[in-house]
């Protein structure tokens, strides 16, 4: 971060410091005339004003310059984690825990320290379910460096992760609902019960046969690919990384279209194909 943006998170941390000493957080919870006085109710609220303006400031250039990160071809995870972890509030602590997941590093730490932020029963069971996704992805990095290999999931293991989709509406269970509609084609409204793998099957087997008329040369490659199609015209191609995260996009309006991915770490990607016939269809890549 910035010279200006770490003044500015020091004022808040300062402010946030003299709000808990002076025990401004339970004035604001409870603003009794008979239990404070009104000079301490004024000053709590004030105080609590001012946090969250300096909050909402944090924030917003926080955001700006994230999204300008995330824009670059080659994803800079260091900066992203300096700025993660310079931004208060519980999806900033999140956010620089997939970070670390993503370098490969432990994110133990950072998620310990979301436990100790979480106030209502709400974050809790939010930090529950995020942290049986957490299990999930490494129980299923295996070789991968920072990444989940998804489509190596067993039944049990996918019925986990719809598990979390229903638990609630929060973060994780996006996350959730993300990687079972783009590797296993359950999505929102193809949701099956628990244990019932039927629809994953049906949607490897689809993926499988639909498949048939691209090739993509070489696979393992050391950046640059060709893609190629026999029987439709090639509109568009997306690569992701194996979260189901979209790196960049090429356009192309033939039957071929050549993919340059020396940009990127070593590690497994899958792209995703738009034909004009109307269909897609993704195809798995390592990049050594």
């Amino acid at each position: 971060p910035d010279a200006g943006y770490l003044a500015l998170k020091a004022q808040y941390d300062t402010l946030l410091s003299e709000f808990e000493s002076r025990g401004y957080a339970d004035i604001v919870a409870d603003p009794s005339e008979d239990l404070h006085t009104q000079a301490d109710i004024l000053s709590a609220r004030l105080a609590f004003a001012q946090l969250g303006e300096l909050e909402r400031e944090l924030h917003t250039r926080s955001n700006n310059a994230v999204r300008a990160l995330l824009r670059d071809t080659l994803l800079d995870l260091p900066a992203l984690e300096s700025w993660f972890a310079a931004t208060p509030g519980l999806s900033s602590r999140y956010s620089l825990a997939e970070t670390e997941y993503l370098s490969g590093a432990s994110n133990v730490l950072t998620l310990q320290g979301v436990s100790a932020l979480l106030e209502t029963e709400e974050e809790r069971d939010e930090y529950d379910n995020y942290m049986a996704f957490n299990a999930l992805k490494e129980a299923l990095s295996g070789y991968l460096h920072g990444h989940a290999d998804w489509p190596s999931a067993t039944g049990t293991q996918i019925a986990e992760l719809q598990r979390i989709a229903e638990a609630n509406t929060g973060r994780s269970s996006v996350m959730a609902r993300g990687v079972l509609c783009f590797f296993f084609g359950i999505c929102d409204e193809e949701v099956t019960p628990p244990g019932d793998t039927r629809a994953m099957q049906a949607g490897r087997a689809s993926a499988a046969s639909s498949t048939s008329s691209l090739s993509v040369r070489p696979n393992p490659t050391d950046g640059r690919i060709r893609v190629q199609s026999t029987e439709s015209t090639i509109q568009n191609v997306e690569v992701y990384d194996i979260s189901g995260k979209r790196l960049f996009s090429a356009a192309s309006n033939g039957t071929t279209a050549d993919i340059d991915l020396s940009g990127l770490m070593a590690g497994v990607y899958l792209l995703r194909v738009a034909l004009s016939d109307g269909t897609t269809q993704t195809e798995r890549i390592v990049k050594k």
